[in-house]
């Protein structure tokens, strides 16, 4: 996923592979993101297709056309014998429409899983709120104290938490800073949940050289 805006530059330039493919055509990453919006709308019109005529000719919506667009997604993964994961605004847009086997990925706050597991849906714990490691401002006590089962007391609605994933986004390290971006929180989210006894098979940790940032 590719996002417009300030941190652009900072995001593409994050991999050597990206940087390969700016440095072999002479472009920045602005010039980049232009390429591919003037792309997209060559294919598109190519096909005679707009978003406003593509939405009319069919009577939607923008909303009826994100439901439509992910439905289809879902249909075409499972076709494959693969299982959908989607972020939660699909759940909480048109959860009565998705399929049985779709993964809830809750990142964007607290209580998503309670109401997906008791829907009968998996669930990935991610709240960006405690939980996503470019949030600078929040310590390692709010990983390590975060639990993936809160709002959640019954076995079966449990069983349905898959676990947890600490994230994290480009726009606020590179590499000079990323591992120390990184530990000691994700740690103290993985002994965290280790503590808690919640998920099989347990975390292992190995010690390893890291160069992490101070606890405090």
């Amino acid at each position: 996923m590719i996002k417009s805006g300030p941190y652009l530059a900072d995001c593409w330039n994050s991999t050597v592979h990206v940087k390969k493919w700016l440095q072999d055509r002479n472009m920045t990453a602005k010039d980049a993101y232009q390429y591919f919006v003037l792309k997209a709308q060559e294919m598109a019109i190519a096909k005679g297709w707009t978003p406003v005529n593509w939405l009319q000719d069919r009577n939607m919506t923008a909303k009826d056309a994100y439901q439509y667009f992910v439905l289809k997604a879902q249909e075409m993964a499972i076709a494959k014998g693969w299982t959908p994961v989607n972020w939660e605004e699909t759940f909480n847009s048109f959860k009565e429409n998705l399929n049985p086997r779709t993964v809830v990925h809750n990142w964007l706050g607290g209580g998503v899983c309670p109401q997906a597991v008791a829907k009968g849906f998996r669930c990935i714990f991610s709240n960006q709120g405690v939980w996503y490691l470019d949030h600078l401002d929040v310590p390692w006590e709010g990983f390590y104290n975060s639990d993936p089962l809160e709002g959640i007391s019954n076995v079966s609605e449990q069983n349905l938490v898959l676990g947890g994933e600490v994230c994290m986004w480009g726009e606020t390290a590179d590499s000079s800073d990323v591992l120390q971006t990184i530990w000691p929180r994700a740690a103290a989210a993985s002994v965290g949940i280790k503590a808690l006894g919640l998920f099989r098979p347990p975390v292992m940790l190995t010690p390893a050289p890291v160069a992490g940032s101070p606890t405090k």
